[in-house]
């Protein structure tokens, strides 16, 4: 079994709203930008972040031209090797 990275903190991007993380419940279904330590900006639910959820662009579930495409020589290109 491989192990797995260790997880990312991720930041409450705080919108135009102005609105934070003290405003909603755990539980809400918001739909907050949350900013990764590696400075990629998602959009996530709340319910789904305070779940674990991460960053999609650091677990490779969605496409960063730059950073993980098979150009970029990460760990998803390795893997196709």
């Amino acid at each position: 079994m491989t192990p797995r990275p260790p997880r990312r903190r991720a930041t409450w991007v705080i919108g135009e709203d102005g609105r934070g993380p003290g405003d909603y419940s755990a539980g809400s279904r918001y739909e907050a930008t949350w900013r990764c330590e590696l400075d990629h900006e998602y959009p996530m639910r709340v319910e789904r972040r305070v779940q674990g959820g991460g960053c999609p662009y650091c677990a490779s579930r969605l496409l960063l031209i730059g950073f993980n495409d098979l150009q970029a020589g990460t760990s998803t290109s390795r893997a196709l090797e």
